[in-house]
């Protein structure tokens, strides 16, 4: 039964990776970068933390204008277990994690998005809230990332909800 889980979970990420390549993400047009599952995988770390795949962002398609890279994590959950607040707030860690092992420079190209194909449950006390959210989060973590670097990071991040309807279905 797990097998057939990991098995929707990877189906369910080709499936987002195609709707967001090319998908307009913080402004900017995007193009599949790397992805965790094939040799393109160090594409898809950031901080030494590993996320499902990245895309690259551009400001103008034709003239490849790279200025940052999305680092996307999805989760795939089924009718009978459909939480993903615990992997959001896992997400949020790493990426926290990662930010508190990079350089600024970086951190300032990075954009993160996670995609999951239910809400989180506290969605909403991080879409009114995300500075305090991710304070939270950081003391938790004990990392040393200062107020302005997680408003830097709130900006940068993204929660979506893509579900089979909507992506056509998991196979």
């Amino acid at each position: 039964m797990r097998e057939r889980s990991q098995e929707k979970g990877r189906a369910y990420q080709r499936l987002v990776t195609r709707w967001l390549a090319g998908a307009p993400l913080f402004g900017f047009s995007s193009q599949r970068h790397g992805d965790a599952y094939d040799v393109t995988a160090v594409s898809a770390e950031f901080g030494n933390k590993q996320f499902d795949f990245s895309l690259t962002l551009f400001t103008d398609m034709e003239e490849h204008a790279a200025v940052g890279i999305a680092y996307v994590e999805c989760k795939y959950r089924s009718g009978g277990s459909p939480e993903t607040q615990g992997a959001l707030d896992d997400f949020l860690c790493n990426v926290i994690q990662a930010c508190g092992h990079t350089k600024a420079e970086e951190r300032k190209s990075a954009r993160f998005v996670f995609v999951a194909s239910a809400p989180p449950s506290r969605w909403g006390d991080y879409l009114t809230k995300p500075l305090e959210y991710l304070r939270v989060l950081s003391r938790e973590k004990e990392t040393r990332l200062n107020d302005y670097e997680l408003a830097l990071l709130a900006t940068n991040t993204e929660i979506l909800v893509l579900t089979e309807g909507i992506l056509g279905g998991v196979a």
